[in-house]
């Protein structure tokens, strides 16, 4: 649909799942898309202890690189709980510390015009980021009108920029 579309994202990884469907992260890769890190069993970092903190970032890193979608340069913390620990470990990595500036489809139940109408409401402004996630009833469904409706107000839709972070090597040109 995004291929179709013209749209790139930038998908936040969890490494469990890359190991387990290597074939769509390649896809993501050589369709464009940007991978970005979201730990390796999706825990919740501010409540884990340091050595679980680093070895869910590090091996989710591993894991996404191991699928064939090379090193990503993004990090979003499970749940969106940031603390300081989280932080350090994702600045000592030279990763992108990356959030989003819009959920509304994500807290709208599994009705499609509901989740328009939040995404709307939402006022959407150039750089910003939305939030959408796979396994939310509403996504699919709203992906077409999501993407229809930014199209006829003139945006695009793209991955997040590789590299701002100090890593030099994109998801893209790691991957074969």
């Amino acid at each position: 649909m995004l291929r179709r579309e013209g749209a790139r994202a930038t998908f936040f990884v969890i490494g469990s799942k890359a190991a387990s469907y290597p074939h769509l992260i390649r896809r993501m890769a050589a369709e464009g898309h940007r991978l970005g890190g979201h730990t390796l069993n999706h825990a919740a970092l501010s409540r884990a202890d340091l050595e679980t903190l680093n070895r869910e970032i590090d091996s989710g890193q591993e894991a996404i690189a191991s699928a064939g979608g090379g090193l990503v340069s993004h990090f979003r913390p499970p749940y969106g709980e940031l603390g300081l620990r989280t932080l350090i470990a994702v600045k000592r990595r030279k990763l992108n510390l990356t959030m989003w500036s819009h959920d509304a489809v994500n807290r709208t139940v599994a009705d499609r015009t509901l989740a328009m109408e939040a995404l709307k409401a939402s006022r959407i402004a150039c750089g910003e980021i939305v939030l959408l996630h796979d396994n939310e009833a509403a996504i699919l469904p709203v992906l077409p009108e999501l993407l229809s409706f930014l199209a006829r107000g003139g945006w695009q839709c793209e991955a997040l920029p590789d590299g701002l972070g100090g890593r030099e090597e994109s998801a893209t040109s790691a991957s074969t």
